[in-house]
């Protein structure tokens, strides 16, 4: 497994910690048989007719029947004697059998017996998805209960999920963050140390400090604010894999044919490696208030089309009326688009494009109108804004306290 410091490109430099913890052992492991055969592979059948089915066969020719055609259906290439498939899931199982994450320093002494054991939430992410990319932790918060982290890339780099475990209401082992609802100070209040009592507003906001004081980096904050660029919920990805069989139906393939021709569009990229830079601002603009979003052209990243460029974002703001409670959510996605592209091609730290407030003058910046409050009901609001490019999966966000008038 490759836990080297993460690429700038993506993210900072991971860095290892301590201690696992502590709770009574699951040690036990089904064995490859027949009768241990729903518990071993578990995490195959779940939430499938599977488990209804084997238990309707009465003989032990039944069984193995249905064992050798549950894998043939799994087997990615029939040309081969090997299922290599089956091979995958039975090393994963005997890497959680085997504690093998345990003499792992990224991991800092995770061991799975202690973390639910093997039907645990670590041990399911591990045997759907095998071993995470990259991984950090978070431990001995004053205020922040231990957190741990696992990222999986895709072939090219590009995050995939972000599994974030963490120990709920001091029950001294890990389970998976799957609360992404709500707004950032509602899933905060999840990772508090005394989160089974009241988590006040004050208490939110020394858990956010304390977030950013002990993680510069903003790896655990990125967790928070989002599971998958993909839009996908973890309990999503870790339903039982698809058959080889299945796949290769639904792909609806027919003929090879000649690959696409390759988009001859360039990137380029911003100066910054790892967040969105600019601010979220609100400004009056003819008597009404506007969310307005600022920055400067040379932190951003671009698509260069043949006469114009783009830059764009997935947005997502939750406003929270303080006085009802109502809540209101806006997605958007959001497109930078300057009238040419010579703008991008000549100097970047000599014309300044729209005159702003807090500018450096001689440095071209923009500003982009995002949202308007004209249609929402008076009232004083708390407002959670995200932002993630789609090119780099570079995000930010912020917050704002407002008064509708």
């Amino acid at each position: 497994m490759n836990t080297r410091a993460l690429p700038a490109i993506i993210l900072s430099v991971f860095l290892a910690s301590c201690a696992s913890t502590g709770r009574k052992p699951v040690s036990f492991i089904p064995q490859d048989t027949e009768e241990d055969f729903l518990n071993r592979y578990w995490f195959l059948v779940e939430d499938t007719n599977v488990e209804k089915e084997y238990k309707k066969l009465k003989t032990s020719e039944q069984r193995r029947a249905f064992i050798d055609r549950f894998w043939l259906e799994r087997d990615p290439r029939k040309t081969t004697p090997e299922n290599e498939d089956k091979i995958m899931y039975d090393k994963r199982i005997a890497d959680v059998m085997n504690e093998r994450l345990f003499t792992n320093p990224s991991f800092g002494g995770f061991r799975f017996d202690r973390n639910g054991g093997y039907r645990g939430d670590a041990a399911h992410v591990y045997l759907v998805l095998g071993p995470p990319r990259y991984v950090e932790k978070l431990t001995n918060g004053i205020y922040v209960t231990d957190l741990m982290l696992w990222v999986y890339l895709d072939g090219k780099d590009n995050v995939l999920y972000k599994f974030l475990f963490y120990e709920k209401n001091g029950m001294g082992y890990l389970v998976l963050f799957r609360d992404y609802f709500g707004d950032l100070a509602s899933r905060l209040r999840l990772l508090s140390k005394t989160a089974i009592f009241y988590v006040d507003d004050s208490q939110v906001e020394s858990i956010y400090e304390e977030l950013k004081r002990m993680d510069p980096q903003g790896l655990f904050l990125w967790a928070i604010y989002e599971f998958s660029p993909l839009k996908y919920s973890p309990d999503q990805v870790l339903k039982s894999p698809p058959t080889a069989q299945s796949i290769y139906l639904a792909s609806g393939a027919r003929i090879l044919g000649l690959p696409p021709k390759p988009s001859e569009n360039l990137l380029r990229f911003g100066n910054n490696l790892s967040m969105v830079a600019g601010d979220v601002r609100m400004l009056p603009v003819d008597g009404k208030t506007r969310f307005f979003f600022f920055g400067r052209f040379s932190d951003l990243d671009w698509e260069i089309f043949k006469d114009r460029a783009e830059s764009k974002f997935d947005l997502e703001i939750k406003l929270t009326n303080l006085d009802t409670g109502a809540k209101f959510l806006f997605e958007s996605l959001v497109t930078v688009a300057p009238k040419s592209v010579e703008i991008l091609n000549s100097n970047w730290e000599k014309v300044q494009l729209i005159p702003l407030p807090s500018a450096r003058s001689g440095v071209k910046t923009y500003s982009h109108e995002i949202l308007s409050l004209d249609e929402l009901p008076a009232g004083r609001y708390y407002a959670s804004i995200y932002i993630r490019s789609i090119y780099m999966n570079k995000f930010n966000q912020w917050e704002k306290n407002f008064t509708k008038e």
